[in-house]
């Protein structure tokens, strides 16, 4: 196993931050939507399930190539991290773009 280097570690503590912080602006955007504050589609609670089932299955899949190629252990929990912090930030400016909503007034 390669020895974690300085970028390596930068890179999968940079990606746990943005991943933290755009999850928390998404739960706070459904949240608004599911109380009738954010413009959210009908099908926001079927995609909370599913794409958590798709991202860690990929993330699975990443760190397991990336430990039998010798990875060091931040380089294979990035691969783990990726395409879950991809969603995180794909939810986060698709919600952002729909907005929030005020009941009661039309426009």
């Amino acid at each position: 196993m390669k020895k974690a280097s300085a970028s390596a570690v930068m890179d999968l503590n940079f990606a746990l931050w943005r991943m933290g912080f755009e999850a928390q602006s998404v739960i706070a955007m459904r949240a608004m939507g599911a109380a009738g504050f954010w413009n959210n589609s009908g099908h926001e609670n079927e995609l909370m399930i599913r794409e958590k089932q798709v991202a860690f299955a990929k993330g699975t899949a990443g760190a397991a190539r990336a430990l039998m190629r010798g990875e060091s252990p931040a380089a294979i929990m990035l691969e783990a991290v990726k395409p879950m912090q991809k969603k995180t930030g794909a939810n986060a400016r698709r919600l952002t773009k729909r907005g929030p909503r005020i009941p009661g007034v039309t426009g």
